[in-house]
């Protein structure tokens, strides 16, 4: 909630600054738009300073145009948030408990060169397939718009504003932590690399279309034939279901370890080994309960097991909630 939440609090905000940027007297979507830049860039480490950044973004182009400058209401309250957040008491606590000395150069390399590996675990085969099945859209969409915005530096702008949001995100919690952050925020990054991924390749269609004649008049072919368009996207469609089921590029895929670990038993297995356990936290006439180390840890249900001081996490937790005076567990 504290992640893809306000992620997804960035993509209104965005949506109301393209609204007030096209609209005639949008005060209203620039008022709520300031509001929410207020929230995500004061509630959140990693989507604030992108969301400072997107801010600039606009507020560049305001300058440049000589035209909506109440982009800049949105950007100052970012600003305030980021501040306020930053400088708040909990958040020294924190950086106190949990924080390293990473110095600032450090952070802007380290980032740096973390985007630019990231396309080893964020692309897979399958959202290969998904440009695949796209780029027909993509074409027909651009032909029919007739927008002319296409150009090399359009496009090394693209790739520039990609490589920078996501390093921004990466930036606030490694200059914290001296980490990168956990799965959610790694989660929530990867959100924001296959938005931009989408946009980029979009642009990316346009610039091909309008410098590569050859290949527009293949798609003209078709985008012509109905059929065949039908049928291109359909094999793709059903090329990108047997790769979900079969595996990705890093040899791993949800479906199917799901397929695996119902088919070797180690699901089952482990069900069952944990309503053991539930059965002797919730027997009223046991305080101090000890349970086996699971001989089963599915990849998709086993998170992380008991530790084997009862002082220490989760046993505590878990002993706190079943009103217990302690757990431990018995290594295999």
């Amino acid at each position: 909630m504290n992640y893809l939440f306000f992620f997804g609090l960035v993509l209104i905000h965005i949506s109301l600054l393209i609204r007030y940027w096209n609209k005639d007297k949008a005060y209203f979507s620039i008022l709520l738009s300031t509001l929410l830049c207020f929230l995500i860039s004061g509630g959140n480490h990693v989507t604030s300073f992108a969301c400072i950044l997107i801010n600039i973004c606009f507020l560049f182009f305001a300058l440049i145009k000589k035209k909506k400058y109440m982009v800049l209401l949105p950007a100052i309250s970012g600003i305030i948030g980021f501040i306020i957040m930053c400088t708040a008491p909990g958040t020294a606590i924190r950086a106190a408990k949990d924080g390293a000395d990473v110095s600032l150069l450090k952070t802007i390399f380290s980032c740096g060169y973390q985007t630019l590996i990231s396309d080893k675990s964020f692309i897979s085969v399958s959202i290969i397939l998904l440009l695949a099945v796209l780029t027909p859209y993509f074409a027909q969409m651009i032909k029919m718009s007739q927008v002319d915005i296409f150009n090399i530096w359009g496009m090394i702008g693209c790739l520039v504003f990609d490589f920078t949001l996501i390093s921004a995100m990466y930036c606030v919690p490694y200059y914290a932590m001296g980490v990168f952050g956990e799965g959610r925020v790694l989660d929530t990054i990867y959100c924001a690399y296959i938005v931009l991924l989408l946009l980029t390749y979009w642009y990316f269609v346009g610039f091909v279309l309008k410098y590569m004649p050859g290949i527009v008049s293949e798609a003209d072919k078709i985008n012509s034939n109905s059929m065949k368009y039908a049928i291109y996207s359909i094999v793709c469609i059903l090329f990108i279901g047997y790769i979900s089921i079969t595996g990705g590029v890093n040899k791993y895929s949800t479906g199917a370890e799901a397929v695996m670990e119902i088919a070797d038993g180690s699901a089952k297995r482990y069900d069952a080994e944990y309503m053991e356990r539930v059965e002797l936290y919730e027997d009223a006439l046991i305080d101090n309960v000890v349970v086996d180390e699971y001989t089963a840890k599915p990849e998709l249900l086993f998170f992380a097991d008991m530790n084997e001081e009862p002082e220490k996490w989760p046993n505590t937790i878990i002993a706190r909630y079943y009103n217990k005076n302690g757990i431990g567990m018995r290594k295999k």
